[in-house]
């Protein structure tokens, strides 16, 4: 399970996989209190429509046996995850933004993708709580969330958990811009499309992974409820299932 050559000893842990270029194990970075974020737990990753054999292997050999996919389901129907992890694992279908389109409302398009965030943020309080309902319930082997790119909806229940323990603001922030580079191949192509089909009208920084918006989203996390906890809180996470949150993610051996 520790082998260097399948994840990486220095962080982020990323797994190496074929058919997935943003898979990472949320353990090893220092926390306020002393000790480290718990490995071998919680994994987050990019789509997993395109894995191979080996990779599924590599997954199961982590450990995992719960997947919660934050993907819409017009996404899932055009790239499912692959059968053979299907059938190992417990899956769970939390579209995370689902509350935006529910009917609300929204007084304006949002002007930067740390924007888009806070409007998720604000409108999607019950998929986040459900999200982190079932991680906090989580007891045997190894879970993993993902969307497509592992970028926005992944980071954004990364950089909660991050804070639910006071890691730092700067590896939240580092961690959340090494998206950029495990994905600066696909995100070339997104772009390329994006200028030939859009030209300058299209949304091309909604594909960055720049600081900023992370910023944007923990700046109104803890503006607005004190920090992550306070957050969740909002979501109607109750308290012991946050304890079992903390539990989890610096409970035991690192």
């Amino acid at each position: 399970m520790t082998d260097d050559t399948i994840v990486t000893s220095e962080l982020p842990h990323r797994v190496a996989l074929k058919g997935a270029r943003n898979v990472r194990d949320l353990g090893g970075y220092p926390i306020a209190s002393g000790g480290k974020v718990r490995r071998w737990k919680l994994f987050r990753a990019d789509a997993l429509a395109e894995l191979s054999d080996t990779d599924v292997s590599v997954l199961l050999g982590l450990g995992l046996r719960t997947v919660i996919d934050l993907r819409d389901p017009e996404e899932i129907a055009a790239a499912p995850d692959v059968g053979g992890l299907l059938d190992a694992v417990e899956c769970h279908r939390i579209p995370l933004l689902a509350g935006l389109a529910d009917g609300e409302r929204l007084d304006e398009t949002p002007a930067t993708l740390g924007d888009f965030y806070v409007l998720g943020a604000r409108y999607c309080a019950r998929q986040f709580r459900d999200v982190f309902t079932i991680i906090a319930g989580h007891t045997e082997g190894a879970l993993l969330f993902h969307c497509t790119a592992g970028k926005d909806r992944t980071g954004m229940v990364a950089a909660l958990l991050y804070g639910l323990v006071d890691v730092s603001r700067a590896a939240i922030l580092a961690d959340y811009r090494i998206s950029g580079v495990y994905l600066s191949a696909v995100i070339e192509r997104l772009r390329v499309h994006i200028r030939e089909m859009y030209g300058r009208d299209g949304r091309e920084d909604f594909l960055s992974s720049d600081r900023i918006h992370m910023e944007r989203f923990l700046d109104f996390v803890y503006d607005e409820y004190g920090g992550a906890e306070g957050y969740l809180r909002f979501c109607g996470v109750d308290r012991s299932a946050i304890a079992a949150l903390k539990e989890l993610l610096v409970g035991g051996p690192p």
